[in-house]
């Protein structure tokens, strides 16, 4: 059997184990990293649209300006743009986020700008974030113990 460090070696049952065992944690580790980054691009996503209708219904953002204009207005308001977070989270809704920093916010339907799209926005933010942080305080290895109880339904 080939180890970690691709050398050939003889093992016994119980020692490739114990050698894999930490092989797979880190590879645990690296998929929760992802999965964090991910969770937190998209909270980030919900978050902003919920601010940028509830702004618009509010009045303090007005579709009739150059969209440079806008543009600018959400960039002073702290919104992020697509080289940050948004990346992270490719996208929400199946709502492309790529072209212009603010396309993600601009190309919303107008029928999603609603008081009632505002409270949908910030459940699915709070739900987001909920899994986010029952994300980050699990361990790897409870992740793997999870994984491993849910592969019989698998096979």
């Amino acid at each position: 059997m080939l180890a970690q460090d691709v050398t050939l070696h003889v093992w016994h049952v119980c020692k490739v184990i114990d050698d894999f065992m930490p092989v797979r944690l880190d590879t645990y580790h690296k998929r929760k990293q992802a999965q964090v980054e991910a969770l937190e691009g998209t909270v980030n996503i919900l978050e902003n649209k919920a601010r940028f209708v509830d702004s618009i219904a509010t009045g303090s953002i007005d579709l009739s300006w150059p969209v440079t204009q806008l543009e600018d207005h959400l960039r002073n308001e702290g919104y992020f743009g697509k080289q940050t977070a948004a990346e992270a989270a490719a996208s929400v809704d199946d709502e492309d986020v790529s072209g212009t920093n603010f396309k993600y916010l601009l190309d919303m339907p107008l029928s999603s700008l609603s008081a009632d799209r505002v409270v949908s926005l910030k459940k699915q933010e709070a739900d987001t974030s909920n899994s986010l942080e029952h994300l980050k305080n699990q361990t790897v290895r409870a992740m793997h113990h999870t994984a491993l109880a849910e592969l019989p339904s698998f096979l």
